[in-house]
Order: structure tokens, then sequence, then C-alpha cells
């Protein structure tokens, strides 16, 4: 996820905020894609695309080498933690990094004309968020 815009023409935050689940067990794979969203270069190339991999059991996510190398405007990603056990820490690349702990909401009140009012705003959840560098190389993820 990205932070809202009104248009496309518009730039989000520099932060893609990315959510992760918690599961028991298996693995799953996902890809970040990137282009600039407002031409055709993607088919001359001007894309970039990310493999991730989570393994439930093992506790990490892996994010592989870019493809393509096409740098969008994100520096960071936060990764928002779902259902995990309290972690203080984690490590990335084998560096101990701390957490930071917030709330999140994915229903806010669309206006003040909102049925839902500001009942709309109550609806936060416990997350853990990791923040890292928008990898351009082999990032691993341990907690």
């Amino acid at each position: 996820m990205q932070s809202v815009i009104q248009h496309t023409g518009q730039k989000s935050s520099d932060t893609l905020f990315l959510h992760v689940y918690a599961a028991n067990s298996g693995i799953t794979k996902q890809m970040l894609y990137h282009d600039d969203g407002l031409t055709y270069s993607y088919e001359k190339g001007a894309y970039s695309s990310i493999n991730i991999r989570y393994e439930a059991q093992s506790k990490a996510l892996t994010f592989d080498d870019i493809i393509n190398g096409y740098r969008p405007h994100f520096t960071t990603i936060a990764i928002m933690m779902h259902g995990f056990d309290d972690m203080s820490s984690t490590r990335i690349n084998g560096k101990i990094t701390s957490i930071s702990k917030q709330r999140v909401s994915f229903m806010k009140a669309l206006s003040n004309f909102d049925p839902l009012g500001s009942q709309a705003n109550e609806g936060t959840i416990p997350v853990q968020v990791i923040h890292i560098p928008y990898p351009t190389s082999k990032t691993s993820i341990n907690w």
C-alpha cells in the first residue's frame, strides 16, 4: 500500500507499506512490481520487480534481488506485521534492528457526513512495524 493520493499525477509519500499476516506454516510468495504508472515506458524495460518470500515456520521474510533496476520514488518499506507474537527486535541481513509498535486502521471516516461518523476511526488494530530501506539487493529479515 502507499499513502492516499487523489490522482495519478500526485506523488505518494516515500514509504511503501507492506502488510504481512502471521501464519503457522507454509511459504507465501509475492512479486512487488513498479513502473512510472503514467506511460508505456515499461514496454521498453522501465519497470522493476522484486520477489518476496514469507516462510512462516522459519520466521523469515526475504526480498530477492531487484529485477530490471527501475527505481520507484519510495525510499523506505514499512513492514506491518499483523498477528505475530510480541517481538522486541529482528535481524535484517544478520544485523539486530528494533521494531516499533503502533495501531493502524483500515477504516477512517470519509468525511464529516460519513454515516459511521467518528466510529469509523475507532477500529484500530495493533501491529509491529519493521522499517527497511527500499531493497535493491537481497534482503533477509528474521525474527
